[in-house]
């Protein structure tokens, strides 16, 4: 029993690993497709499915999610141990969703057609994604349709039916190739119904992919201009650099901008000063920025007041034209540990990772941010990871979506690469472009059926010209 122990473990990682290599920064998209089979197999032969559906779980949620003790270690001023005891933590819990999957299939996919199975079990898979995407404010973050992030033609479905729609066929198709390793009839009827799927998607994903250019090229359009400004996160809130940082996004877009430009956008808190409260510096760019005749979409720290009549901090994106703050929002879904400290009585030793003084609170609700006759759905952060806020964006009538964000936080790992390739499906779900605005990278347009037009490296500053249309 100690010889099959190790040896399924050495396969449940193998499975783990085939998984990673479908997940940022690798391109290999395929490979989601024959991640499950091998545990399959050794959980119906084995007596501890719970255990080794955990240990895929686990192994996969620790390859490609690593670099969350570096955050807590470095912006969280908390000594590494702890840090990695945190990052153990969640990724035990997110592993008990695998745990959970791999104990029910074992306990009864014996009750139902072995060609059924693959249904089924799919449904099973996506009812736990929607879980793990709602539970404790939400954490969908790498759910395995992002795996096919560089698969044009295939991610065209969730502009139908959502992005859980992909991670049921990827799961269904990993069930169907199960069965062709099992001795049950009619094996083969699931992998044929799954090439037949696969097959059509990419060729009904690549005519909808022309038809779709040809639409947009009819609409109106607009010159952006994205400024990445590469402002190193040991410095964003130093107060003697506060000038410093507004005069060099400043010069990166004076320096660019021309009688075309319709838009420039900055990156989440590329201002770094409370907006409106810091007296001085907001004088300073407003001032500063009176000469520029475009409007600029930047991150800034916003307030409001509580119940209490207290001033709150928010995290908030507004529209700047000519020094002047024209609209705003304020973001709705804070990052838990990195905006505020959830449960703060129990964890009290533990620090928020954004140095502005005082926890931020949350938007009243989601709002565009107008300029003209233009809408934009302004994400901040982390918000692009979460569908039903792009949604509820268009649905009040953006015309475009943009990502600000500031992935500093993730130093050269694979969380830039993961973060950005999220954003590709609000562009497709939505059918919208989507601008997206990094401090340090990566900074891209998406178009609305997933094509990547524009995109920088980590740690440059850099700026990004291009036409989108809405």
């Amino acid at each position: 029993m100690r010889d099959d122990f190790f040896k399924n473990l050495f396969l449940i990682l193998l499975s783990a690993i085939i998984l990673m290599l479908a997940t940022p920064p690798f391109t290999y998209f395929f490979c989601a497709y024959f991640t499950l089979p091998i545990v399959l197999l050794i959980i119906t032969k084995s007596n501890r499915p719970a255990l080794y559906g955990f240990l895929y779980g686990f192994f996969y949620n620790s390859l490609s999610m690593y670099w969350i003790t570096y955050v807590l270690s470095k912006y969280g001023n908390l000594p590494y141990f702890i840090s990695f005891f945190l990052f153990l933590l969640l990724v035990a819990y997110l592993s008990l969703y695998q745990c959970i999957f791999f104990f029910l299939f074992k306990k009864y996919n014996h009750k139902f057609k072995p060609y059924i199975n693959p249904v089924i079990y799919s449904f099973l898979w996506v009812i736990l994604e929607v879980i793990r995407s709602k539970f404790l404010t939400g954490f969908p973050w790498m759910l395995i349709a992002y795996t096919q992030y560089n698969f044009p033609p295939v991610i065209q479905i969730v502009s139908k039916f959502g992005i859980y729609s992909l991670s049921f066929l990827i799961v269904f198709v990993n069930l169907s190739i199960y069965l062709l390793f099992t001795r049950e009839r009619l094996k083969y009827l699931p992998t044929v119904f799954s090439l037949i799927i696969i097959v059509s998607l990419y060729l009904w994903g690549s005519k909808n992919i022309d038809s779709i250019k040809k639409e947009f090229q009819s609409r109106r359009k607009l010159n952006v201009l994205l400024v990445q400004g590469n402002i190193d996160q040991s410095q964003k809130w130093e107060k003697d650099l506060q000038k410093n940082i507004l005069l060099k996004h400043l010069k990166m877009t004076r320096d660019n901008i021309d009688k075309e430009t319709d838009l420039v956008v900055w990156s989440e808190t590329a201002m770094p000063l409370i907006f409106g409260a810091d007296k001085e510096i907001t004088e300073f760019f407003r001032k500063e920025s009176a000469d520029i005749e475009v409007p600029i979409i930047s991150g800034f720290v916003g307030y409001k007041w509580d119940d209490r009549g207290n001033p709150k901090l928010t995290n908030s994106a507004g529209i700047f034209y000519k020094g002047d703050l024209v609209d705003k929002y304020d973001k709705v879904h804070l990052v838990p540990f990195g905006e505020y400290v959830p449960l703060q009585k129990i964890l009290f030793f533990v620090n928020k990772l954004v140095s502005a003084a005082g926890d931020f609170i949350a938007g009243d609700t989601i709002k565009t941010c107008n300029f003209r006759d233009v809408s934009y759905g302004v994400m901040i952060c982390y918000e692009s990871i979460f569908p039903e806020i792009s949604k509820e964006f268009v649905n009040k009538g953006a015309n475009v979506l943009v990502n600000i964000t500031n992935d500093a936080w993730f130093g050269n790992s694979p969380a830039p690469y993961q973060h950005f390739s999220m954003s590709i499906f609000r562009a497709v779900e939505n059918r919208k472009f989507l601008i997206r605005v990094a401090n340090t990278g990566i900074t891209g347009i998406i178009s609305p059926w997933g094509e990547v037009q524009s995109k920088t490296s980590l740690y440059e500053d850099r700026i990004v010209k291009g036409v989108i249309y809405y």
